[in-house]
């Protein structure tokens, strides 16, 4: 289906405006809040969902920034593997023009699974599944990569063994699972999902 790129923005710009209400109505944001890096694209061949952002930057987003995705600098690592993964794979141009990034859960925090002990992450969980369905049916990628178990398994309901690659699907999306790429996800692995990426794509 082709998104359509005002009522894309109309759609993520009401999200926003959601995930920061919810924040103030829980008790506000510790360490930030992520709901895109980076600006919305109708219909990219890459949607990258990930766990959570790493909270180095305590940046409580109002809206989207318009830099490509993990192209600011105070990313951090994560950021930095990402971009050098893609380069090697030869589809620097795809991050960095044709792929929108997000995560399972919006609020930043260093760790997800200390993240998951807070009195607000099960809320959190539950608001921030229907968001990002909308996100997805929204935006409409060609295919979507996972980084970490808890993204794969959260959106395939499916699975995802450590160290092996992982397909699925994600409300009619093909879905290829990555380990995470600061918990240890090889190099092997890393190759192996921007291969099959670039085969749905093609």
């Amino acid at each position: 289906m082709r998104a359509d790129e005002t009522e894309l923005k109309r759609t993520v710009h009401r999200i926003y405006g959601e995930v920061n209400q919810f924040a103030d109505e829980i008790g506000g944001i510790e360490y930030g809040l992520n709901v895109l890096y980076g600006r919305p694209i109708p219909n990219p061949t890459v949607l990258v969902v990930s766990i959570q952002g790493g909270g180095k930057d305590r940046c409580r987003q109002r809206t989207w920034r318009d830099s490509p995705p993990y192209e600011d600098a105070a990313r951090g690592d994560f950021g930095d593997r990402l971009k050098a993964d893609f380069a090697r794979a030869g589809l620097s141009d795809m991050l960095s023009t044709a792929t929108v990034a997000t995560n399972i859960v919006f609020p930043q925090w260093p760790r997800f699974n200390d993240w998951k002990d807070q009195p607000s992450a099960s809320a959190w969980l539950c608001r921030c599944r229907p968001w990002l369905a909308t996100l997805v049916d929204a935006i409409s990628p060609r295919v979507v990569l996972t980084y970490g178990k808890p993204a794969f398994e959260e959106l395939t309901g499916r699975a995802k063994r450590k160290g092996k690659l992982a397909v699925g699907t994600y409300r009619g999306f093909p879905v290829v699972g990555c380990g995470h790429l600061m918990q240890g996800a090889t190099r092997a692995e890393r190759e192996s999902a921007l291969i099959a990426v670039a085969d749905v794509a093609s």
